[in-house]
């Protein structure tokens, strides 16, 4: 009979250093490893970037205590039961229910029996139902059967050696069922956890891998050593075996696919060969082939969905001259990342490996579908921006950077929260009960962006100005670029671009030159003092005539008047409005018309006059007068009655002025 182990439960908890037949020092030697190191330190800050968030607000804030009428004394609070399932509740109920879900063939339900605190939610769906077999199949090759021995793991076997006691404070070793077995069996034991179920301890998962590894090397041996000679099987001492005798549960219990994988490799790629590896050789193989899938599947789908879909967008969209092969970049990543989810399943890495593997693809996953979601929005975003050029729609050139932003946006948002989720089993309950303080918080953090969020709402529907537009706000002057979630740009006149948040947009003046329908000129135009008035009037009226010929200008409202005696010139008011689309063509047509002014001018023989001081030497003889003033008021009153004309009564004087078009001028032969 073997003999048993003086100490059969080890305080170490690492899988490494569980009781194998590797010696200790190379146990630390594989623990101490650079590769290990690498691995665990390598996550760690990758860890707590994504953790760290997340946990602040799964804080929960203490509860307070009700307020009570003093008059009444406090009833003592009632406890708060906790109903555990029949099958947990003593150490023989836990065991034998295990025992019959895996001859049952119902492996999920088996796994519930072990306690995977260690593994997330993920990896307790992927590894638990593999990890359950294997200590199932390590449970039956530990024990051997003399002649006439009834196996233990039937259902009728001996249970009474297994308490059943539910307040043990002891765990409950396997070791210890009858003297038939290995004395490997006292790794494995029953606890009690956290909430006072009974299940196989963290520890005896822990060793689950190393032990099944080294009894199935042992298990192919006996096989091999049966096949030869017949009379093992009753020989004493011999092991049954679980997986080629029919008499066994075991053979009854359908293999994992990862356990059946790993029986196609030769038992020396099964194996640790080197101390320092982290894992079985054809693991490692099986890594390095799911790389190299991975990278040609990676670059065939985006092959085909890049060609599929620039065909469908060229027939849908004409105008389309871009490629997708952005958008299905990420694309291309996630399906790489999901051959990479199904070959570490398959191949059976360590649950350690799994647990953190499993959590580092999802966030990947999570990472490209948000990519990928930029770059569908943009994509979208230039449909519609192309499709508004063909409309000449100001309005959609607002609303699509604003669009396509919040869309951004959103995305993102969605994508933290899945992370989170992937993070936390438990989201709801946690981030609902963090959201007290934390909420309070965030709200005040975000505060200017929520004002900033709403007045570009208000910037949507209230419509202050346009894309292209040229507005004056706060004494910033430029050209509507963009308006996005938070702020919009305008370029000003010297080609720089200012950011305005949309919260003071929201609430400040826009003056919006963009949106005049007229764009007036004003000027004054000294002419000399020695132009006689005939000049003058005739300047006056060709300048009208130039403004009522000009095609871009209002044909209703003009004046170019003489208006002032300035102090050199004869000032002659000239105010236009030109009908234009925009700056530049409005700087064209004023200067076609003031060019046609100069060359009035010139025909006209108007000079025009410009700051002077003339003095003028008189020889001490009094100048000649043209009129010979005897009275003085009498004679100035004849003189403007005569330059003023006969007196008009009401209904003779001239009305308003009225504003007619071209005058029709038959040219000279």
């Amino acid at each position: 009979m073997p003999k048993r182990l003086d100490n059969p439960l080890p305080h170490d908890k690492s899988m490494l250093s569980c009781y194998t037949k590797l010696p200790g020092k190379v146990a630390a030697i594989v623990a101490g490893s650079p590769l290990c190191r690498l691995l665990m330190w390598g996550l760690l800050p990758c860890g707590l970037l994504l953790c760290g968030p997340p946990a602040l607000l799964a804080q929960t804030p203490l509860p307070m205590p009700a307020a009570t009428d003093p008059a009444e004394p406090a009833k003592p609070a009632a406890p708060v039961a906790t109903e555990i399932a029949d099958e947990f509740t003593t150490p023989r109920k836990a065991y034998r229910a295990f025992l019959e879900r895996m001859t049952g063939d119902e492996k999920k339900k088996a796994a519930e029996l072990l306690n995977l605190s260690d593994l997330n939610a993920e990896a307790v769906k992927a590894k638990g139902p593999e990890l359950a077999y294997k200590l199932y199949f390590v449970l039956s090759q530990l024990v051997t059967l003399p002649e006439g021995v009834k196996w233990p793991l039937t259902t009728d076997g001996a249970y009474a050696a297994i308490p059943n006691e539910p307040d043990a404070d002891t765990p409950w070793i396997v070791g210890s069922l009858n003297r038939f077995v290995d004395y490997r069996a006292t790794q494995i034991e029953l606890t009690r956890d956290d909430q006072k179920r009974w299940r196989f301890s963290r520890d005896t998962v822990q060793r689950i891998e190393d032990l099944f590894a080294e009894v199935e090397i042992e298990s192919e041996r006996l096989a091999i050593a049966k096949a030869k000679s017949p009379a093992a099987p009753s020989q004493k001492g011999i092991p049954a075996d679980p997986f080629r005798d029919a008499e066994t549960p075991v053979a009854k219990t359908t293999k994992p696919f990862p356990i059946w994988f790993r029986e196609l490799f030769p038992a020396s790629l099964r194996t640790k060969a080197l101390a320092w590896q982290l894992l079985p050789t054809y693991q490692w193989i099986c890594l390095a082939l799911i790389g190299v899938i991975g990278r040609v599947v990676e670059r065939l789908s985006r092959s085909v969905l890049t060609r599929s879909s620039d065909g469908v967008l060229h027939r849908i969209d004409p105008d389309f001259d871009d490629t997708t092969r952005k958008v299905w970049r990420p694309v291309g990543r996630l399906v790489n990342a999901a051959v990479w989810y199904g070959g570490a399943l398959a191949i059976g890495l360590p649950y350690e490996v799994v647990n953190i593997l499993l959590v580092v693809l999802r966030v990947f996953t999570i990472f490209a579908a948000v990519w990928a979601a930029f770059a569908i929005i943009d994509l979208v975003a230039g449909y519609f921006s192309r499709r508004a050029k063909r409309r000449a729609l100001k309005f959609d050139d607002l609303v699509l950077p604003l669009a396509t932003s919040t869309a951004k946006v959103v995305a993102a948002l969605a994508g933290v929260l899945v992370a989170i989720a992937t993070l936390f089993d438990t989201l709801p309950s946690t981030l609902i009960g963090g959201l007290g303080i934390g909420g309070l918080a965030i709200a005040l953090a975000s505060q200017e962006t929520l004002a900033n969020f709403f007045g570009s709402i208000t910037v949507l529907f209230d419509r202050p100005f346009e894309v292209g537009d040229w507005v004056l706000v706060e004494g910033i002057e430029g050209e509507v670029e963009s308006v996005g979630f938070r702020s919009t740009r305008l370029r000003t006149g010297i080609n720089s671009q200012v950011t305005l948040p949309n919260s003071k947009l929201a609430a400040a003046s826009v003056d919006n030159w963009g949106r005049r329908k007229y764009r007036r000129y004003r000027s004054v135009l000294g002419v000399e003092y020695g132009t006689p008035p005939d000049r003058v009037e005739a300047f006056c009226e060709g300048i009208r005539e130039l403004i009522r010929r000009q095609p871009h200008t209002r044909k209703d409202f003009y004046a170019a008047y003489f208006n002032d005696f300035g102090a050199s010139s004869l000032d002659i008011l000239v105010v236009v409005f030109f009908e234009v689309p925009d700056w530049p063509t409005e700087l064209r047509e004023r200067s076609r018309l003031l060019l046609d002014i100069l060359r009035l001018a010139e025909r006209l023989g108007v000079g025009f006059a410009f700051p002077t001081q003339t003095v003028h030497l008189f020889k001490g003889e009094t100048p000649p007068h043209p009129v010979d003033l005897t009275h003085t008021e009498r004679d100035g009153q004849r003189l403007a009655a005569e330059i003023a004309g006969e007196l008009l009564n009401y209904q003779d004087r001239p009305g308003k002025v009225k504003f007619t078009g071209p005058t029709p001028i038959e040219r000279k032969l």
